[in-house]
């Protein structure tokens, strides 16, 4: 069985996604593990990784998503576990995918450097599960040449496994292919397993997220929450202004409004928005919980003031769901058509 750990030198560069790109485009059978959990989700007294469990439902493995990661608080697994300890535990979790499996992909946590301490960073769990380092990259061209020397001089001669790189979420796929950066790659000798350009429809929010990470409370309509959001606006500004920009006209809109602003969010209702998030903790009046209920649109009531909520939302990376079919599929399509996956899993 091919082993192999996705790396990243930040958070967000979509490991996870492409993990399940990888299986879509693929007939080899695909197992995941991620040692150190960094998205932790608990339900009926257990607790499990987020990505884990995407990944768990998407592949249908027959493993819980609590049995992928080894566990979360740098506290607790430095007393679990010693290096000796840790690479029998990870190694018998291998053994066991051995037996259905043709490749494992192992995920790194959110950045490089994160579970050094411990012993379980991306290029210890390399060195200890003797598994291949590919790095997922993302940024423009001077940020790209920047880590590809990077990872040249402080991890291939560490005596890594490192195989290579796939550059992701690219804006300027010409810059990136220039004279310029091609021939820092040749002349760094770093194998690229594929260059994935931008797509803004995998950034777009869906509600469902917004209303969990604000950990609002939902007014109404609560089932209604998996929907994407396309604009966002502050319902600060009176109603003739609001109408005259017209931002009540554009379609899957999320009002940001404090829950006193009756005008507001009666119009946003009235327009279909696709949500309204309350902010300073004020109810507004049953008739218009009761019309936004009637109408399926979300009422999420949070404590916090209109600007937090807002530069909260704005600061949001966009995460898959298990009802992400539509957003699994464009990426798959991105992935078989810029990168080298026979190289790459073979």
């Amino acid at each position: 069985m091919k082993k192999i750990i996705f790396a990243s030198l930040v958070p967000n560069v979509g490991k996870t996604s492409l993990t399940i790109a990888l299986s879509k485009n693929t007939k080899k059978k695909i197992a995941y593990m991620k040692p150190l959990g960094d998205r932790m989700r608990y339900s009926h007294k257990k607790l499990w990784d987020y990505d884990a469990d995407l990944i768990q439902s998407t592949l249908k493995m027959e493993v819980e998503p609590q049995d992928m990661t080894l566990g979360f608080e740098h506290s607790k697994l430095r007393y679990m576990y010693d290096e000796y300890t840790l690479k029998e535990k990870l190694n018998n979790q291998i053994e066991e995918f051995e037996k259905n499996h043709d490749v494992l992909i192992i995920e790194g946590a959110n950045y490089l450097t994160h579970g050094a301490s411990i012993g379980m960073s991306a290029l210890r769990l390399a060195k200890l599960t003797e598994a291949e380092l590919v790095i997922i990259l993302r940024g423009n061209a001077d940020t790209i040449m920047d880590e590809l020397t990077f990872i040249k001089y402080n991890i291939v001669e560490t005596g890594v496994n490192f195989k290579g790189v796939i550059l992701n979420q690219i804006h300027d796929m010409e810059d990136i292919k220039s004279e310029e950066v091609c021939d820092t790659i040749k002349k760094l000798g770093i194998k690229v397993f594929g260059i994935i350009p931008y797509e803004s429809n995998l950034k777009t929010l869906l509600l469902k997220q917004i209303a969990d990470d604000l950990l609002a409370t939902p007014l109404c309509a609560e089932h209604h929450v998996y929907k994407y959001i396309k604009n966002i606006y502050i319902g600060s500004m009176s109603l003739n202004e609001v109408m005259k920009k017209e931002y009540l006209s554009k379609k899957d809109k999320l009002l940001i409004v404090s829950g006193d602003r009756s005008d507001i969010i009666v119009a946003s209702i009235e327009t279909e928005a696709s949500g309204i998030v309350l902010t300073n903790n004020i109810i507004p009046p049953n008739n218009i919980i009761a019309n936004a209920n009637e109408k399926n649109i979300p009422l999420l009531l949070t404590r916090e003031d209109t600007f937090t909520v807002a530069k909260k939302i704005d600061k949001m990376e966009a995460l898959l769901f298990k009802s992400d079919e539509e957003k699994f599929n464009i990426f798959a399509k991105l992935v078989k058509q810029h990168v080298d996956i026979k190289a790459l899993l073979e």
